[in-house]
């Protein structure tokens, strides 16, 4: 374990809103979730007294009962309230990507959020939504 830098707290068999850190390196998974026509938080928390350098992933909205269809999704992460970020996905599209991964820098004690939306509501489109990277003290 790096000097300064903690194990805990975390949650490192699950899934859930937090950012999740052991040793230098730093998690978050949103579980899977159902397409929704309205704004849900997928990933929400503070980070510590370091910098946090990694990527943001949104995968989705996928059909996993037909491999050939799916929606559109978008995800927009926010740091202290202010929009840093916004990404899209379809799911729908063959020639469209169905996940976007981008990186991200995040500083010190920032709260951040990240919201996911969907262009349909059919509860066999599904999607997921990650952070990770390494923290630097």
């Amino acid at each position: 374990m790096p000097e300064g830098v903690g194990y805990g707290p975390q949650n490192t068999a699950s899934t859930g809103l937090n950012l999740n850190v052991i040793g230098n390196y730093a998690y978050g998974y949103s579980g899977t979730f159902i397409a929704e026509t309205s704004t849900r938080t997928r990933l929400k928390f503070t980070t510590g007294g370091y910098l946090f350098v990694g990527k943001v992933r949104l995968s989705g909205m996928i059909d996993l009962t037909t491999a050939a269809s799916g929606a559109q999704a978008t995800m927009t992460v926010k740091m202290n309230d202010v929009i840093v970020l916004i990404a899209k996905t379809d799911g729908s599209e063959e020639d469209m990507p169905s996940a976007d991964k981008v990186p991200i820098i995040i500083p010190p004690y920032t709260d951040v959020e990240v919201l996911q939306d969907s262009s349909s509501g059919t509860s066999s489109n599904v999607g997921t939504v990650s952070i990770t990277g390494r923290v630097y003290k």
